[in-house]
């Protein structure tokens, strides 16, 4: 398995952990993203995808500081992106 397929599956492992040490509220919402894998882990694939191209010079425009990626991160979240797995990816970052 490549390092950056193991990356996220570390990452998806990490996240579905804190989400069931949560209360009853957030176990239901654990509930609905665990329909399937897939759906899951397009959720991650997504974050991960966002926070990579900000990371890296692009031809359209130079990479991001790793402070302004976190920062566009939460101000997409709740529109781009699930709130509650932007912070799970933010925390895990860090």
């Amino acid at each position: 398995m490549s390092k950056s397929r193991e990356a996220k599956k570390k990452l998806v492992q990490n996240i579905l952990i804190n989400l069931e040490n949560k209360s009853g509220e957030n176990r239901e919402h654990l509930q609905r993203m665990k329909r399937t894998a897939a759906e899951f882990g397009d959720y991650i694939d997504l974050k991960i995808d966002a926070y990579d191209v900000m990371r890296n010079k692009n031809i359209y425009k130079n990479k991001m500081t790793k402070k302004a990626a976190i920062r566009e991160l939460k101000s997409c979240s709740g529109t781009q992106f699930d709130p509650e797995l932007t912070d799970k990816f933010i925390d895990f970052i860090f």
